[in-house]
């Protein structure tokens, strides 16, 4: 490992000792920002890519074992507030709302998505790149847009069978 991976992993070590929990075999790339990382809590055996932002700042952030984030991905648990009767200012004032996010088991979220505050992802969902995610979305659904709307259902007996014979992708691969 030469000087510069050094430092690299070192600071990376360091930043991720701030999570409120960090599982067993993650994969955390060295760009992934946490905002708020004593509110993020992370399973065994996720992996997440280069560039994701997660604001754990509010509500914080739940994500469960063996998901899987592409790159670019933003979570954000909170909003700013802008549509009430007692609204003091426009376009939004200075208070926030703050709803916890949590993303099940064995999800797999595409580039660029975005799960907004409050969300629950259920185990074994699959979130199409770019969709913006403003709902709960089911166990097993896949879905795409903005906002994210359910596009079809994966095989829940299929997904159960495996889970429960914990063949997580990442959990099984060689050399990991």
């Amino acid at each position: 490992m030469g000087i510069r991976s050094f430092i690299k992993y070192k600071k990376t070590e360091k930043r991720n000792k701030k999570l409120a929990h960090l599982g067993n075999h993650c994969f955390i790339h060295p760009t992934v920002c946490f905002s708020a990382p004593e509110k993020i809590s992370i399973g065994d055996y996720v992996h997440i890519q280069p560039n994701c932002q997660l604001y754990g700042q509010g509500g914080g952030i739940t994500i469960d074992t063996g998901t899987i984030f592409s790159t670019e991905i933003c979570i954000f648990a909170r909003n700013h507030h802008y549509n009430s009767d007692d609204l003091q200012y426009i376009p939004y004032d200075q208070r926030f709302v703050e709803r916890h996010v949590h993303v099940g088991k064995y999800v797999w979220v595409g580039a660029r998505a975005m799960i907004m505050a409050g969300v629950t992802v259920g185990d074994g969902a699959v979130i199409a790149a770019g969709a913006v995610v403003t709902k709960d979305v089911p166990s097993c659904a896949v879905v795409a847009g903005n906002p994210a709307k359910i596009i079809k259902e994966r095989n829940k007996d299929v997904f159960m069978k495996l889970m429960s014979e914990d063949k997580g992708y990442i959990k099984n691969m060689k050399n990991y």
